[in-house]
């Protein structure tokens, strides 16, 4: 969103990056259509997970708020989400309307289960069934219905069903993230898919939450920002022997599923975690395994206060 840069090292401004994507999608004329005041339909801008930019958010504010939509484009109308502890995210003195969203109630929640189940998963003359089901689980849990009032974690609830459902947000986020890494690849495997070999299902999971605490972290190994990083700081922050790394890194980009590697528009390819409380949870459960109660100062009784990380709170705290 902010800019990308070529093989050359210039920097290409946005413009230029959206009539790269609108000819490579077969829509030729948008930024004409966007400096137009025609108002049907009306062009909406969707920058989705602002406090996923960290430091960057201030950059973006600027590029996108002050050049892109106040002086380019004043006519697209602008849609922000973010968690509250964003950078630079825009508000009431940007001429924003501020909503914060609320759990969602039963109806909600019986709601996207049908439509998850009706067009993800089973066919239509199961739904009813399926979703009661579902339902009558989690009345049974308090703890996961709790949890799944909020449409992402709802989202991770209904992937481990068929089972007792987790009641705490990081139980469901390391079921979650050890069927990405441990189970599903072995799914896939069984399916036909093939793949270059990975370290042993044992030590994959371990090694990912590595990597992600390096990056949570910006420490002198990862370099950047907590956000992201190069393919190479990543495998020095891993340690160890380059080839099986790599393989590693390609693992948990491909099938496996947790980490984005980026390399259309950056040189050199950059990594990210394809959702920031995947990082974040990774990060945390790295600490607390390589720290005991004592190191940290807590009795075991305290097992759930948050830990920062890097200067950042991570996820895997107060879950």
């Amino acid at each position: 969103m902010l800019a990308y840069e070529s093989n050359k090292g210039v920097t290409i401004p946005i413009e230029e990056y959206l009539e790269e994507w609108a000819r490579s999608n077969a829509e030729p004329g948008l930024l004409d259509y966007l400096k137009s005041k025609k108002r049907r339909p009306l062009p909406v801008l969707i920058i989705d997970g602002w406090d996923e930019l960290g430091d960057l958010g201030g950059e973006l504010r600027q590029r996108i708020l002050d050049q892109f939509l106040g002086e380019s484009y004043p006519h697209v109308l602008a849609v922000a989400t973010s968690r509250p502890y964003a950078t630079g995210a825009p508000d009431v003195k940007d001429g924003f309307e501020v909503r914060h969203l609320q759990p969602l109630n039963q109806t909600e929640v019986l709601a996207l289960v049908a439509n998850f189940l009706r067009y993800c998963e089973v066919g239509e003359s199961e739904v009813e069934k399926e979703a009661k089901a579902f339902w009558h689980a989690l009345e049974r849990n308090p703890g996961a219905l709790e949890l799944a009032r909020t449409p992402l974690l709802l989202l991770m609830l209904l992937s481990v069903r068929g089972e007792e459902l987790p009641k705490r947000r990081h139980e469901l986020y390391e079921r979650v993230l050890r069927a990405y890494v441990e189970l599903r690849p072995e799914d896939y495997k069984k399916a036909g898919v093939r793949y270059r070999h990975v370290p042993a299902k044992e030590v994959r999971f371990e090694r990912a939450a590595r990597l992600a605490f390096g990056l949570q972290a910006g420490s002198d190994n990862m370099g950047g920002t907590p956000l992201r990083t190069d393919v190479d700081s990543a495998l020095r922050c891993l340690g160890g022997e380059r080839t099986e790394n790599e393989e590693l890194i390609e693992f948990l980009a491909g099938p496996a599923g947790v980490l984005e590697k980026r390399s259309r528009w950056a040189d050199p390819a950059e990594l990210s975690f394809k959702h920031r409380s995947f990082q974040e949870f990774f990060a945390g459960w790295d600490r607390w395994n390589a720290t005991t109660p004592e190191e940290r100062g807590w009795s075991s009784r305290e097992s759930t206060r948050a830990e920062p990380i890097g200067g950042r709170r991570s996820a895997f705290g107060p879950l």
